[in-house]
């Protein structure tokens, strides 16, 4: 029996044919185009992430400023410039002297990369999670809004920042009156504050 069995194994050739091999390297070539693909938009949303993250921090330490130096501080965020600074209100603002003056929100780009920056003061009856922003390359306007000695706000700003496509992205509230900072991401033009960094 173990012999009859050998000669049936010994007459067929064990193998791929030229086909078969052809169909396996092209559906390893599509899955790891498809994998590199999410990866490089996996990189990108960190990078908008960290940018981002970095800005909230700055805003935080802007609102602790102004409740230790027991006075308002404005802030001022330029769109074109991608720049947030306070704002003085008078020639010796303890604010402005500060090392927090000057903030650039600027993600580590690749080649390639386009970074937009848009921001809105809200009414007291906008939603920040309904309220859509348009970003686009002649976004140049400016954004105010001031820290009170309270830590409280005197209006809501919506900043939001894309890469590439306007309707992904990340955003920052600013929620008056409570001065409540909130980072989420960009979902259909919206900011969803309900998602964590």
């Amino acid at each position: 029996m173990k012999s009859l069995m050998a000669k049936h194994q010994g007459d067929k050739a064990w193998g791929f044919t030229l086909t078969e091999l052809l169909i396996v390297v092209s559906i390893i070539g599509i899955l790891s185009g498809i994998s590199l693909s999410t990866l490089n938009n996996n990189r990108r949303d960190e990078r908008l992430k960290a940018a981002l993250r970095e800005t909230s921090v700055w805003l935080d330490a802007v609102r602790s400023l102004a409740i230790r130096q027991d006075m308002a501080c404005q802030i001022q965020i330029n769109n074109s410039l991608k720049r947030i600074w306070i704002q003085p209100t008078q020639t010796s603002d303890p604010c402005q002297t500060s090392a927090l003056a000057d903030h650039l929100i600027q993600p580590q780009l690749r080649p390639g990369d386009t970074f937009l920056l848009c921001s809105k003061q809200l009414t007291a009856t906008q939603d920040p999670t309904t309220t859509s922003i348009t970003c686009d390359s002649s976004a140049t306007s400016t954004t105010k809004t001031t820290f009170t000695p309270r830590g409280t706000i005197t209006s809501t700003v919506l900043i939001k920042a894309t890469l590439h496509n306007a309707d992904q992205g990340r955003c920052i509230a600013v929620v008056a009156p409570l001065g409540l900072i909130r980072t989420g991401r960009i979902t259909n033009g919206t900011c969803d504050l309900t998602t964590t960094f």
